[in-house]
């Protein structure tokens, strides 16, 4: 057993790193520094370190000379690991390892509804029986920028879609264009939630990504902002060290 685990979540848009002490499982986390500038910074080596990895978005920083485990090896047609798919074999492989670590810990008498919000929100069902599926929408930010197509409409910031949820009132339509496209925003983001919480009845809604604030502040519930590390670190702990 060596001494660290780099873990490695690639997103669409940026990387995230967390550094396991491999015993304690105490940690430190790094954004956007680059996995060379860690190695150097922590004196990292192949003798002591692995990495593990979670990439969907572009090719990955060289990490040459360490033992990488890159988490879609995992990935068979149906399964990952133990937990069966009802998916293709194209699902983004943050989306599994997060539901695998649910699948595995969680005691799931009733579905768990998984809402991982960034550039992109998934929102995905995992049973007893596994991953059921799930949904791709737009992120909020891109939503925000779709009105920058219409000639007369203003685009709205996150900032500003966030400020007006904490002034939101109960009335369902705006009186103002900025109601209106904000009102709208909020609308489209939650109806296909809601939806889903209505068909699959969850007992409970775990949140993690960029914007999970937002849907903690909207349903009520905890964020998990760290639960693509957990995840990894917990495959890494079962595959190779138990």
């Amino acid at each position: 057993m060596k001494d660290f685990l780099l873990t490695i979540d690639k997103g669409n848009t940026r990387s995230k790193y967390r550094l396991y002490k491999t015993l304690s499982g105490h940690f430190d986390d790094f954004a956007q520094e680059g996995v060379q500038s860690l190695i150097d910074g922590h004196k990292l080596h192949q003798d002591n370190t692995d990495i593990i990895y979670s990439n969907v978005g572009s090719e990955l920083e060289s990490i040459q000379n360490f033992s990488s485990i890159d988490a879609s090896t995992f990935l068979k047609e149906k399964f990952f690991l133990d937990m069966p798919l009802f998916y293709t074999q194209t699902i983004g492989i943050d989306r599994i390892v997060q539901s695998y670590f649910l699948y595995k810990n969680l005691n799931l008498e009733q579905p768990v509804l998984l809402i991982d919000s960034g550039t992109y929100t998934t929102v995905d069902i995992i049973s007893s029986h596994g991953f059921e599926g799930g949904l791709i929408l737009p992120g909020i930010d891109i939503t925000l920028k779709s009105y920058q197509y219409a000639h007369q409409l203003p685009v709205y910031s996150k900032d500003d879609f966030f400020q007006f949820l904490k002034l939101q009132e109960e009335d369902l339509l705006g009186h103002s264009t900025k109601e209106a496209i904000l009102k709208g925003v909020y609308h489209l983001i939650l109806s296909p939630i809601e939806k889903i919480q209505s068909k699959y009845q969850p007992q409970d809604i775990v949140l993690t990504g960029g914007c999970a604030d937002f849907y903690s502040h909207i349903l009520k519930k905890k964020t998990n902002l760290d639960l693509i590390f957990r995840s990894l670190f917990y495959l890494y702990q079962k595959e190779f060290i138990q």
